[in-house]
Order: C-alpha cells, then sequence, then structure tokens
C-alpha cells in the first residue's frame, strides 16, 4: 500500500521546496544473443545439460580413482560412492543476472519441423524416383571427356551400330532358312555364284539347276540385292526391291521373252532388257506391256534387216531410237 500527501495543493511555486524526487530509471542494454540450444529448447536448457554432463564426469572420474587407489585400508570409513547422475530438486533457470531471455520449450518447434519433413518426403516420393535418378546418373558418367572431339564422338557412336547391326545380323542368320512357295518368276546369282528361284513378290529359293527345262524362258534379273528378314519362326530372302515390283514387271510378254536374257533393275523405275545378243533395251517407266510389244516390232525389223545394234530406246512415245553397234 502506497500513501499519497498533498494531493490537494497547487504546483509548487518556485523556489519553494518540494517533498517530490525525480527518479531516472536506466535500463540495462541487451545482451547477446542466447546459445542455439537455449533458443530451441528453453532457455537455460545449455547450462543445464553442461552442468549435468559435468557432474556425471566428475563422478565417474572418483570412481576410476578409487578403483586404481586398491582396497581401504582397515578401519577406514567407507564412503558411500559418489552417484554419476545428481539430479536436484529445485533449481533456477533464466536468474536475473543472466542475459538469457525467457521463453517456452522447443518441443513444439522440434515437432513442426519433423511434420514438414515428413511433408517433403511424402510430397518428393524418393523411392519412387531412385531407378529414373540412377539411369540419369548413368548417363552422365558416360558423357564424353571435355577434351574429345565431336568427330571422336560420333566415330564411337557409327562403331557401336556398326557392331550391333552385326550382331543382329548373326542372330537372324542363325534362323532357318524360310524358302519361296510362289511361282518362279525369274532367277538370281549371289555374289557366291549360287542360283536363287524369285517368285512376284521377290522371295528367293534356292535353285540346284538353273539349266533345267523347268525354269526354261525365265529371264535373269540383274543389279539388285537381296536382304533377309525374319519369317514364321525362322528367315527369308527377299530382293530389295518396292513390294509388288517385280510382279509388275513379271512375266514377260510372249512376243518378247523367248529374245531376253536378264532384266535388269539397277534403277527399279527405269528397268532394262537385254537380249540373248546383248541389245539393252531401254523401256522407261511409262506402259510396260505397251512398250514390250513394240519392243518386238523393232526386233524383227532388225532381224529382218540382218542389222546389229548396241542398244534400242524406246522410253519415249511412239519413237524408237536405234544406236548401232560399234558407235
Amino acid at each position: 500500500m502506497a500513501l499519497y500527501e498533498g494531493l490537494n495543493r497547487g504546483p509548487a511555486q518556485a523556489g519553494e521546496p518540494s517533498d517530490f524526487r525525480t527518479l531516472r530509471a536506466r535500463m540495462a542494454k541487451e545482451g547477446p544473443a542466447a546459445p542455439m540450444l537455449d533458443r530451441i529448447m528453453g532457455a537455460g536448457a545449455g547450462h543445464t545439460l553442461a552442468r549435468s554432463v559435468g557432474t556425471a564426469l566428475g563422478g565417474a572420474a572418483r570412481q576410476w580413482r578409487a578403483a586404481q587407489s586398491g582396497a581401504v585400508r582397515p578401519g577406514a570409513r567407507r564412503e558411500p560412492p559418489a552417484k554419476a547422475w545428481s539430479k536436484p530438486r529445485m533449481q533456477a533457470v533464466g536468474s536475473g543476472e543472466s542475459h538469457l531471455p525467457s521463453g517456452r520449450k522447443g518441443l513444439g518447434r522440434v515437432l513442426i519441423i519433423a511434420a514438414g519433413l515428413a511433408w517433403a518426403v511424402a510430397a518428393l516420393r524418393p523411392w519412387q524416383r531412385s531407378g529414373a535418378l540412377r539411369a540419369e546418373m548413368s548417363a552422365l558418367l558416360r558423357l564424353p571427356e571435355a577434351g574429345q572431339s565431336d568427330g571422336a564422338v560420333d566415330g564411337s557412336r557409327a562403331a557401336a551400330q556398326t557392331a550391333q547391326t552385326a550382331r543382329d545380323a548373326a542372330a537372324l542368320d542363325a534362323l532357318p532358312l524360310q524358302p519361296a512357295t510362289g511361282k518362279p518368276m525369274g532367277l538370281w546369282q549371289d555374289g557366291a555364284g549360287r542360283w536363287w528361284k524369285a517368285d512376284a513378290s521377290g522371295a528367293l529359293a534356292p535353285c540346284p539347276d538353273p539349266n533345267s527345262s523347268e525354269y526354261l524362258g525365265l529371264p535373269e534379273i540383274r543389279g539388285v540385292a537381296a536382304r533377309p528378314e525374319a519369317y514364321r519362326g525362322g528367315r527369308r530372302l527377299l530382293l530389295d526391291l518396292p513390294s509388288g515390283r517385280l510382279g509388275d514387271l513379271l512375266p514377260l510378254d510372249p512376243s518378247v521373252s523367248s529374245e531376253v536374257r536378264a532384266l535388269v533393275l539397277d534403277d527399279p523405275a527405269q528397268p532394262v532388257l537385254v537380249t540373248l545378243d546383248g541389245v539393252r533395251c531401254l523401256l522407261g517407266g511409262g506402259d510396260w506391256a505397251e512398250r514390250q510389244k513394240r519392243l518386238a516390232l523393232v526386233l524383227a525389223d532388225l532381224a529382218a534387216r540382218r542389222r546389229r545394234v548396241a542398244q534400242v530406246d524406246l522410253r519415249y512415245d511412239g519413237t524408237a531410237v536405234v544406236r548401232p553397234l560399234g558407235r
């Protein structure tokens, strides 16, 4: 309780003694920032932890010295061993002399941080991205070195593609051959000298005797290679032509079939016929049947005149350009 007197008095006159004193309060400057452990777990947490650790270490040291000193002398008073851990009944934390700020314990902060980490893990799902991360890291590790030139990289890629193509070809060659079963339209000879018969789709089958009467009148097919492909659990050989092109050109018209020795397909769009006398007949890509009939008339006229020519050009409508032999 406080007692105030002279409240009804007027203001003190100048020079009149006054019963009041002026008090000045000086606030102490704010001390240094609290340690991290005190900011998380509360004021005085670091001091308490250090004190507890020091007490435990001191008790352990006393026990070790007692064990090293040997047996206790007879008649000596046994002192109870010091406790390695002592918990004071009451302790003042954050006293007035300390500049540590007072605050709540940091359990709530720990729970908030743990919840944030759990949400981040659930959102990112690192267990689902582990495979993609390994693939990206392996691709990064396989990148060319800084000093490696673009030409070396292209060369290594080309070598890898060539090796893969060779492996695929070897695996395909190991499959059993499935020969063509269609009607033969022509004969084809490979680089090893073996003869094959080709049907309208360009599929090949072995031909052990090309001079047999069964293949009489079939033209040779030149200027084209063959390629293998997987077919019905095995492999088959096909002439490397556009689909259906050989069926459009063969069989030849009966008026010229007896005079033709070979069909040259260096350019499948511009087929060339070679006669038994070695005359090259350029027929072009127009009406194939009509140009064969015109070729039959030209060859009959040349035979009647007993003229030998090197080439007959029928690529232009209504004309036949003949180049004599030796020019």
